[in-house]
């Protein structure tokens, strides 16, 4: 088995968790190049493709073979420095840190106050995922070649052949979704129309739970503290000074509130 000509790595300068010199197991570490779990031979990670699959070229339903290129953290060389003991109290030194972090409420909570903001709830048809269509299907495999540099001619990476059956299969089945693709969509309109219907409803109810502490809240203001009236300032005006302008005031502030309203719902 040749290495990949690259510099040793030290297992001292490897974090413990992603590595494992275990007695009795087998040597194992996580790739740098594909990021997986894999067996280290004679000191160097043994030789293995970017998909976890098989070291072998896939075979498609037709026969024909892609090309599964090998991934370039093969054949990397591992010194080992340090002896199993050695790392085993490393990666338990680890794991307590981390065990003490997540039971610390100060490590996972910043002390910087965020403002939260108000959140709108999205509409039905961006929660629910929509059902797969040969222009949906076609858009990710296109928008995949472009940005990849393994998928030229006929030739695919294992990403761009599976996007490629998908646009496939959604072609084949798109005369058995039609029926089905209409039905859900007839689904998330009586989904958004019961949804408009009951919303004037709970709001109605919502103002109705709180109109008592509400009311109870303007009594409290009208009621004046005992004891004499302060004599170094004005007196506070308890009533509007014009009655007519402010009952203008506040029927135009109805009307904006009704529109709202019934925009809102309509939405």
């Amino acid at each position: 088995m040749k290495d990949n000509g690259r510099k040793p790595l030290l297992a001292s300068k490897i974090r413990p968790d992603l590595i494992n010199l275990r007695d009795g197991e087998q040597r194992t570490i996580v790739c740098g190049d594909c990021g997986r779990w894999r067996a280290i031979r004679r000191s160097m990670v043994k030789p293995h493709r970017i998909t976890m699959d098989s070291n072998k070229p896939k075979k498609t339903g037709s026969g024909v073979e892609e090309y599964v290129p090998r991934c370039l953290g093969s054949g990397q060389r591992i010194q080992f420095d340090i002896t199993p003991e050695q790392w085993q109290a490393r990666y338990d030194k680890l794991a307590d840190r981390r065990q003490d972090q997540g039971m610390n409420p100060g490590s996972r909570h910043t002390t910087r106050v965020k403002r939260m903001t108000t959140v709108v709830a999205p509409p039905a048809a961006k929660v629910v995922p929509s059902l797969p269509t040969p222009s949906s299907t076609f858009e990710k495999y296109d928008g995949h070649r472009k940005s990849c540099v393994m998928c030229t001619g006929r030739r695919h990476c294992p990403d761009g052949a599976r996007l490629a059956r998908a646009h496939v299969q959604a072609v084949r089945d798109e005369p058995r979704m039609r029926p089905v693709r209409r039905a859900y969509e007839r689904l998330l309109q009586d989904a958004e129309q019961r949804r408009s219907q009951e919303l004037p409803a709970k709001r109605a109810g919502e103002w109705d739970a709180v109109l008592p502490s509400t009311r109870a809240a303007d009594a409290r203001r009208t009621q004046l503290p005992d004891g004499d009236a302060p004599t170094d300032g004005p007196g506070v005006p308890l009533a509007p000074q014009d009655v007519d302008a402010h009952d203008r005031r506040q029927a135009e502030l109805g009307k904006r509130y009704a529109r709202k309203t019934s925009a809102t719902s309509a939405a």
